[in-house]
């Protein structure tokens, strides 16, 4: 199911074994990254509604879905879940998203550092790792 438990180090020839709960922990890490990337109705696109507003925020998904669909396509991610990830946030998360309560009032300063610093967390655990 997670594969061998191996991973390919510098050396073509050479393994480096891993504990199944390592995998485990990649695989949670990935999975949240996702969730919080600026797509449809996860937790990324609702972040993004909320700091930038509706029209920016479907503008920043459009540019999302460019990358993940672009990282697929042509070579920056071997495994292709960021294009699988596209696939299914297109078909999946396409219903209307639900108004806030309060859509008027703009997002506070500490908060909008937070969601900043999340992107940056996003990034480094989705944009692949030159080998």
């Amino acid at each position: 199911l997670l594969g061998d438990g191996t991973l390919v180090s510098t050396g073509p020839d050479s393994l480096i074994r891993l504990h199944p709960l390592a995998i485990a922990g990649f695989v949670g890490i990935l999975s949240n990254a996702l969730n919080l990337l600026p797509v449809g109705n996860t937790d990324g696109g609702r972040v993004a509604t909320s700091v930038f507003g509706r029209s920016f925020a479907k503008f920043i998904r459009g540019l999302t879905l460019i990358f993940l669909v672009g990282a697929g396509f042509f070579g920056g991610d071997q495994a292709n879940v960021l294009l699988f990830f596209a696939i299914f946030a297109q078909i999946f998360q396409r219903e209307p998203v639900i108004p806030c309560k309060n859509e008027v009032d703009g997002v506070d300063d500490f908060r909008a550092i937070i969601a900043f610093a999340t992107v940056f967390l996003v990034g480094l655990a989705v944009i692949p790792l030159p080998m």
